[in-house]
C-alpha cells in the first residue's frame, strides 16, 4: 500500500531505467512524487505518478544480497554461486569429464593423499578415514581441489587444458593447472589446521598438559 513519505521508484512511458524518488501527496490523476536532483535539474522535479509506474519491490544492486559459495571452516575461497556453477560447467565442457571424475582420478587422488596424510601427522591428527579430524582435513583439501579446478580451468588457455587431460591419464608427471591446484588445496588444509589450532589454544585441557610434559 501506497503512502505519503514513502520512497519509491517509477517508470513512466518513455523512461529507460528506473527513477528514485518520495511520495508527497496524491490527487484525482494520480500520486505526486518528488523526484531527484540530476546533473542538469538543481531543484528537484515534481512529478504526477500512475499506480502502476510505481515499484516499490526494486532493490538497488549495491543493497542486494549476494550467494556465495564457500568452502569450509570459512576458508577464504568464497565465490558467488552464480560464478561457481558457470565455472563448473566450463569446467566439465572443456575437459569433457564431471568433476567427480577428475577429482577421481588417480594422478589427483595419489596428491590428495600424500599430501593429507604428511599434513596430518604434522600436526598430530590420525591419518585414518574414521578419524574425525582427519576426515575434516582431507574434506578441506577436496574442497580447495575443486575451487581450484574451476578456477584454471575456467581461464586456462586450450594448451593448458590439453596438458591436464595429459596429466590425468598419467601420461606428464606435473602440469601448469595442476601446480595452481596444489598450491590452493594445500593452502586450504593449512588454514583449517591453523583453525584447529587456535581452538586448541583457547580450549586446552589436562591432556594438553601431558602432552607438554611428555615433550
Amino acid at each position: 500500500m501506497l503512502e505519503i513519505g514513502q520512497k519509491i521508484y517509477f517508470k513512466r512511458e518513455g523512461d529507460f531505467r528506473l527513477l528514485k524518488g518520495v511520495i508527497i501527496g496524491a490527487n484525482d490523476t494520480g500520486w505526486i512524487v518528488r523526484g531527484c536532483r540530476t546533473a542538469t535539474k538543481i531543484t528537484p522535479p515534481i512529478h504526477t505518478i500512475q499506480a502502476h509506474e510505481i515499484n516499490t519491490s526494486y532493490i538497488p544492486v549495491k543493497l542486494r544480497t549476494r550467494m556465495y559459495e564457500k568452502g569450509h571452516g570459512g576458508c577464504g575461497m568464497s565465490v558467488l554461486a552464480t560464478e561457481s556453477i558457470r565455472r563448473q560447467q566450463l569446467t566439465v565442457g572443456r575437459i569433457g569429464m564431471t568433476e567427480t571424475q577428475i577429482l577421481q582420478a588417480r594422478a589427483m587422488l595419489e596428491i590428495r593423499r600424500r599430501t593429507v596424510r604428511y599434513l596430518a601427522t604434522q600436526n598430530r591428527i590420525v591419518p585414518h578415514s574414521e578419524d574425525f579430524e582427519f576426515q575434516e582435513l582431507s574434506s578441506e583439501y577436496i574442497v580447495g581441489q575443486l575451487t581450484a579446478l574451476r578456477a584454471t580451468a575456467a581461464t586456462a588457455t586450450d594448451a593448458d587444458i590439453k596438458e591436464f587431460k595429459r596429466y590425468l591419464t598419467g601420461e606428464v608427471q606435473d602440469c601448469k593447472m595442476m601446480i595452481t591446484i596444489k598450491r590452493t588445496s594445500r593452502t586450504a588444509a593449512i588454514r583449517y589446521l591453523k583453525q584447529r589450532a587456535q581452538y586448541y589454544q583457547s580450549h586446552f585441557d589436562i591432556a594438553d598438559f601431558e602432552y607438554r610434559l611428555a615433550a
